[in-house]
């Protein structure tokens, strides 16, 4: 079971009395605690010794070696001072100071309970995953096994993210929704149904502010038995607390620093599954804009414009509905995985004007199999006037087939359905080096540009095409930034002019997790290839390049008046030069 959501819901105590029950109710065994950092790990252990020091008498065992910082902890009898009797052994592993030899001779051997805690801060996944054999029986699994994490205090970690999302494939139980919905109305239920291990959403905090009624133990279990009716539990006040979260995201909003203190408040107090992976640190996007955005296209269903594309028998590209599934943010299963485009603005019947559309790449590594990564290309439309689909995100492809060939060979006819040139990000050359093979680099690829001060064009071969992530990045990521929360017109349904954010032009839902969860050291493969559309839509408009079938001849223009301009300045830089001297 792995345990993720709000903070404040005793999951220390939790974690604590599981390790300590099955350290005092099996004999000749051990149990396994692991943490990533010193401060988290002593406040569960300090649980468990209180425990054992204050439980009844007869359940009592003696602390016979003690070494509760990354070692073993024995318990037992003492017999007398040379002959004690071990009874169970707890097992303590720091991952952030590395394990001890001591800690090492239990890898082979298979544990009674099985704690990892404050899994959302560490890579915990391969201990994890290198002990799970040892966990399991043909009747299911011997170990007592609980995973716990709360967001908040450190950026969510990718082994986390890959396991909440996806439970089922690392033996994790999933969400069990009807469980948690049995005794709420649905009225004041504020998440969707999602796939995710076993959520504690913030109404259930226990901190000051948050409301528990108390109810007989028999009523909320249905049961009428008077043997309970001297039993009082505590339930979560599901409106209340939900006008209280949300009064305090109001109060935050009001701040100078309000997109940070209401991102905190929702990745500490989650009242949907979402804000459990948003990072701690700020987010640059209007993540709850985009969030909001993402609910409404998932309800709606305009998301899935999932096509495949094909030859009809005079060569033209075509496309159909596609019931292969999305590769999903984040890419867990590694290895190689083909996927569907997605087509928002169907494929013009007749070829567009050059720069009608534009494309940005990023490619992968074909090698580096077990990677995260996935190769995506994404189709974005020049600002035609009176367009709807001016400056909207019109078609993408993420995907890692089995042959890196086939990836190249999807992204070159999606370009070619859309007439578009790609300016890519050109760390890997892969894609060059296909299109060189085919003699259509020069007619599908951007030629470098700097984007670091003047828009030059570079010409260092054999990165001659596509913009570099050291001189480039931050400077386009901030271009998409804006155009993902810059206001733009908009009319509701009521036919009301209103203003509506950027990022509502983007109904990919993968990219918009991506956006969501943003952190500046994860990896966006779908951002980083919006990256080069978005720079490339303002290379254009900067130099004043229209679509047209002229545009190509506009575009050496351009280059030209560049070259002679850099060249009189450099000219004029030696003269000065010469002339000091």
């Amino acid at each position: 079971m792995l345990v993720y959501g709000t903070r404040r819901f005793g999951k220390s105590v939790i974690l604590a009395s599981l390790a300590h029950w099955r350290t005092i109710s099996k004999f000749n065994s051990f149990g396994s605690i692991i943490g990533g950092n010193s401060s988290d790990l002593n406040a569960l252990t300090s649980k468990i010794k209180t425990s054992m020091t204050y439980i009844d008498k007869p359940l009592q065992l003696d602390i016979l070696k003690q070494e509760w910082d990354n070692g073993e902890t024995t318990f037992g009898i003492k017999q007398d001072a040379s002959n004690p009797i071990i009874f169970s052994t707890l097992i303590v592993q720091n991952l952030e100071q590395g394990t001890t030899k001591k800690t090492q001779k239990t890898a082979g051997l298979a544990p009674s309970v099985s704690i990892y805690d404050e899994i959302g801060k560490y890579d915990f996944l391969k201990p994890y995953l290198a002990a799970l054999p040892s966990f399991k029986t043909p009747y299911g699994f011997k170990c007592v096994t609980c995973l716990a994490g709360t967001g908040g205090e450190a950026s969510l970690s990718t082994d986390a993210m890959k396991v909440l999302s996806n439970p089922e494939a690392y033996d994790i139980l999933p969400m069990d929704w009807d469980l948690l919905e049995t005794s709420i109305d649905p009225e004041h239920i504020t998440w969707k149904r999602k796939k995710f291990a076993t959520f504690f959403p913030g109404q259930m905090a226990y901190e000051e502010g948050f409301i528990k009624q108390k109810i007989k133990f028999k009523d909320f279990i249905k049961n009428k038995s008077e043997e309970l009716d001297g039993i009082d539990i505590n339930v979560t006040n599901w409106k209340n607390n939900t006008d209280y979260l949300e009064a305090k995201v109001k109060e935050a909003q009001k701040s100078p620093d309000a997109n940070l203190l209401v991102q905190q408040r929702r990745v500490q107090y989650p009242t949907e599954v979402d804000h459990c992976f948003l990072s701690s640190v700020k987010n640059p996007f209007l993540y709850e804009d985009a969030l909001r955005h993402k609910e409404r296209i998932e309800a709606s269903g305009e998301w899935d414009r999932r096509r495949d594309l094909y030859r009809d028998h005079d060569g033209r590209i075509k496309s159909k509905i596609s019931t292969k599934s999305l590769v999903e943010y984040p890419f867990t299963g590694g290895g190689n995985v083909d996927a569907p485009f997605l087509i928002f603005e169907d494929i013009p019947e007749e070829k567009p004007a050059l720069y009608t559309y534009v494309a940005g790449l990023d490619d992968y590594k074909q090698a580096e199999s077990k990677t995260d990564s996935v190769g995506c290309i994404y189709i974005y439309k020049y600002n035609l006037f009176g367009d709807k689909f001016a400056k909207k995100l019109v078609a993408s492809y993420s995907a890692r087939p089995e042959k890196h060939k086939d990836f190249h060979k999807n992204c070159l006819m999606l370009m070619e359905a859309y007439n578009a040139v790609c300016f890519m990000e050109n760390e890997d050359t892969a894609f060059i080096e296909f299109l060189q093979e085919l003699h259509l680099e020069d007619t599908y690829l951007m030629k470098a540009v700097d984007f670091t001060s003047s828009l030059n064009i570079t010409n260092n071969a054999p990165r001659k095409y596509g913009w570099s992530p050291a001189q480039s990045k931050q400077k386009l990521l901030n271009m998409f930034i804006n155009y993902c929360n810059e206001d733009i017109p908009s009319i509701n349904e009521l036919g009301e002019d209103i203003k509506v954010k950027g990022v509502t032009r983007i109904n990919d839902i993968y990219l918009l997790s991506e956006i969501i969860n943003f952190k500046i050291d994860a990896n966006c493969d779908r951002i980083s290839s919006s990256l080069g559309s978005i720079g490339w839509l303002h290379y254009l408009e900067t130099n004043f390049i229209h679509p047209s079938t002229k545009a190509k001849n506009r575009e050496n223009e351009v280059k030209k008046e560049r070259h002679i301009s850099h060249y009189n300045t450099n000219r004029n830089r030696g003269f000065y030069t010469n002339k000091r001297r």
